[in-house]
């Protein structure tokens, strides 16, 4: 018998994701989210709290980090969390 072996070979890469919360209050809080290796995608996140754990609200993506704290400074100070 003749086995079929095959090797499968995965490159990886470890994504060093950095997060910033820029606004904590006791209902929802907003997280900017981005990668320093790929400085291309900017993600604002924004959470919902209950009880003890966090639900996901929305996500917003950008492409640098200007136009994302520009958004989140905005939501932040209409109040539309």
């Amino acid at each position: 018998m003749k086995s079929n072996c095959v090797n499968l070979r995965i490159n990886y890469k470890i994504i060093l994701n950095t997060y910033k919360v820029l606004s904590k209050s006791r209902k929802c809080y907003v997280v900017l989210k981005y990668n320093i290796e790929d400085p291309t995608v900017w993600i604002i996140n924004i959470y919902k709290k209950i009880l003890l754990f966090k639900c996901k609200k929305a996500s917003h993506w950008f492409n640098d980090e200007k136009q994302a704290l520009a958004f989140a400074k905005d939501m932040i100070e209409k109040r539309e969390l």
